[in-house]
C-alpha cells in the first residue's frame, strides 16, 4: 500500500511524537532501563524521515548521553555551577554540570563569567548613545520604502499570464480601435445628436 505526500508526513509525524512520547513517559513508569533502546530508536526515525531537531534534543541537554534517560531536574539529574580557574589565569571560569543520577554521566557546559560579563555590559552601555531620526530622516526612510519593489503574488502573476495572451491583445485592439472611433465624429453622428 503507498501513501500520498499527506498521509506518509501525517504518519511520520505521528510516529516520530509517539517515540518521543515514550521517552518522557519512562521515567514516570520507572522503566529507565528502556531509555537508550528507545532514545536510539526515535534518533534512528528522525535519520531515516531527515528531520532536523532542536539543539536540545541533539547536545545532550534534553536526554543523558550514556543511558538515554530524560534529564528531569531533581528526579534523575543533579545540577550544579562549579567555579574552575585556570593555571596562571585569576579568571575563573563558571561550568554547570549536569549528573544523571541513573548511570552517573556527567555533561559539562560553558557558562559566561560573571566578572567579565558585567564588565562587557558596562563598555556596552558607556559606548552606546541613543540617537531617534529626525522628520526629515523618517520621511525619506519611507520614501525609500516605498520604492521597494514586492513580489506579484499569485492572483497577479496568473492576470498578467491572462493579459499577455493572444485573445486578450486582441481585445484590447479592438477596444482601442472603438475608442478612436468614438472620438471623431461623422456626419451622421453629427447630425443625430442634433
Amino acid at each position: 500500500m503507498s501513501l500520498n505526500r499527506t498521509q506518509r508526513e501525517k504518519f511520520v509525524s505521528t510516529h516520530i511524537s509517539h517515540k518521543y512520547n515514550l521517552l518522557h513517559i519512562l521515567p514516570g513508569i520507572e522503566q529507565t532501563q528502556l531509555a537508550g533502546l528507545y532514545l536510539k530508536s526515535f534518533y534512528n526515525g528522525v535519520k531515516r524521515n531527515r528531520l532536523h531537531l532542536p539543539e536540545p534534543l541533539i547536545n545532550g541537554t534534553k536526554f543523558c548521553e550514556k543511558c538515554g534517560l530524560v534529564h528531569i531536574a531533581g528526579v534523575n539529574l543533579e545540577m550544579e555551577i562549579v567555579e574552575k580557574s585556570a593555571e596562571n589565569n585569576e579568571n575563573k571560569s563558571r561550568i554547570l554540570q549536569y549528573r544523571c543520577k541513573s548511570c552517573g554521566e556527567v555533561k559539562e557546559f560553558q557558562c559566561e563569567n560573571s566578572k567579565s560579563a558585567e564588565r562587557e555590559a558596562q563598555n556596552a552601555t558607556s559606548g552606546f548613545v541613543a540617537k531617534w531620526p529626525s522628520a526629515t530622516d523618517a520621511a525619506s526612510h519611507t520614501t525609500t520604502n516605498s520604492k521597494v519593489k514586492k513580489l506579484p503574488s499569485a492572483k497577479e502573476r496568473a492576470k498578467k499570464r491572462k493579459m499577455s495572451s493572444l485573445l486578450s491583445m486582441l481585445n484590447k485592439k479592438k477596444e482601442a480601435n472603438s475608442t478612436k472611433k468614438s472620438l471623431s465624429l461623422s456626419l451622421e453622428d453629427f447630425l443625430q445628436k442634433n
